[in-house]
This record gives structure tokens, C-alpha cells and sequence, in this order.
């Protein structure tokens, strides 16, 4: 009877040591999580480990670490034209920006060259669009905003003042409207930007452009050669 006792008693040890295992590997086990970074959630789930440690003690994983697994993407701010091909290679080509009182010059440039029912004549919206991240309350908090995001990848950003509401930093500067507000949200993105303005200066109206689409190469040559340097416009490239 005695034997059975004892057996008994060990059978509960041997269980009790198996529970206080277990319990100890699901403290340890690494778990899934999605970690989010400044409000970015990571595009796929990390592993965070959960070891045992006294309450208050630092995670294991601090916020630097967590931000190296997710760099931010840095904004390059290129325009579109940046990737068409050079004025002298393009299949479609734009002459401009020119008065538009001074069409009538060359009106009889374009019908001596055939281009009077193909030449596509439109509207320039000129005007300088400065994307820039603010208004700041003052230099300082300004300036320190500036070095943060230039050791984030910010390039040739510079403070200015905003005609007595504060300063702001400028981000990129570009005369397309849609351009801009594409850069906007870029640099919000990218930098956790809470305020990102498109401010225009010194519109300008009354201007149009030429558009001459789907041309070989050899009208390619005669409209540059036809009107290159006439009216203060200039070529460039654009899509057919």
C-alpha cells in the first residue's frame, strides 16, 4: 500500500514539472504582430519577441530598431518631362510658353509648313508653386523641423518666412499645379507630414503653347529649325 502511495506522489511531481515547463515556453515563444512605425503599418508581420522580465524593464525591440525594418521611401521629387526623351528625339513636341496676342506672327510660319489643321493650340497655367511643410510658430521650431527631415533624406530644403504667419520649409518648387500637389503628398507620406501646402506666386495669364503630336523625324527637324528661338518660347518633349 505504501508503494502505491509513493508511486501516487510522484506521478503529481512529474505533472507539476510538465505544467511549469509549459508555462515557461508559452512566455517565450516568439508571437506575430503587425508592427506600424509613426502610423505605417509594415507590409508584412514582423516577429517580435516576448521574453520574461520585470515590469518596466525596456522591450527588447525599441523604436529604432522597428524603424530600420521599414525605411521610408524618400521622395525624388522628378518631373514628368524628366523622362521624355530630349526636344530634337521626341515624337511629339511643345513650343511655348509664348503671349498669345503673338499667334498671329506665327500664323503664316505654320500654314507655309502644312500644320494649320494639326497643331494643337492650348492654354499655359503659369505660375510658381511652392510646396513647403508648415506654418511654424517660429525660426526655431523651424529649423529644428529642417534638420529632422534632412537626416531623413529631405534635399535642398530651406526656411522662409510667410509674409508675418509664421515660417514654413520648402520642400520643392515647380510650375505644374498637379505636379505639385503630387509632390504634397509625397512628402506627407513619406515624412508623417501633418500640414503640406501648395502655395502659388506670381501667376501669369494670357500664355498658350503649341502642341505638334505624332510627328516623324524629319518634321520633328523642320519645326524646330521653323521655330526655335521665335516669341521667347522654347521646345520640349511631350506625350503623343
Amino acid at each position: 500500500m505504501l508503494a502505491v502511495i509513493l508511486a501516487f506522489i510522484a506521478a503529481g511531481l512529474a505533472a507539476l514539472l510538465v505544467m511549469n515547463r509549459e508555462e515557461k515556453v508559452m512566455r517565450t515563444v516568439p508571437v506575430s504582430a503587425n508592427a506600424a512605425v509613426d502610423g505605417f503599418t509594415l507590409a508584412k508581420p514582423i516577429v517580435i519577441a516576448v521574453p520574461e522580465r520585470a515590469q518596466g524593464e525596456e522591450p527588447p525591440v525599441k523604436e529604432k530598431e522597428v524603424r530600420e525594418l521599414n525605411p521610408r521611401t524618400i521622395p525624388l521629387f522628378k518631373s514628368a518631362e524628366s523622362k521624355l526623351p530630349k526636344p530634337e528625339d521626341a515624337i511629339c513636341l511643345r513650343f511655348g510658353p509664348i503671349p498669345e496676342k503673338n499667334l498671329k506672327k506665327l500664323r503664316t510660319s505654320i500654314e507655309r509648313i502644312g500644320w494649320m489643321d494639326r497643331v494643337q493650340i492650348k492654354a499655359v497655367d503659369l505660375a510658381e508653386r511652392i510646396v513647403y511643410a508648415g506654418p511654424y510658430s517660429t525660426e526655431v521650431k523651424a529649423a529644428k523641423a529642417l534638420e529632422k527631415l534632412v537626416q531623413e533624406g529631405l534635399q535642398n530644403g530651406k526656411l522662409f518666412a510667410l509674409d508675418g504667419k509664421g515660417w514654413g520649409i520648402e520642400i520643392a518648387r515647380t510650375p505644374e499645379r498637379l505636379q505639385a500637389e503630387n509632390w504634397a503628398r509625397e512628402a506627407a507620406s513619406a515624412w508623417s507630414l501633418k500640414n503640406v501646402i501648395v502655395m502659388e506666386r506670381n501667376p501669369r495669364k494670357g500664355y498658350v503653347e503649341l502642341v505638334f503630336p505624332n510627328i516623324s523625324q524629319d518634321e520633328n527637324k523642320l519645326l524646330i529649325k521653323t521655330f526655335k528661338g521665335r516669341e521667347g518660347g522654347k521646345f520640349s518633349a511631350c506625350q503623343p
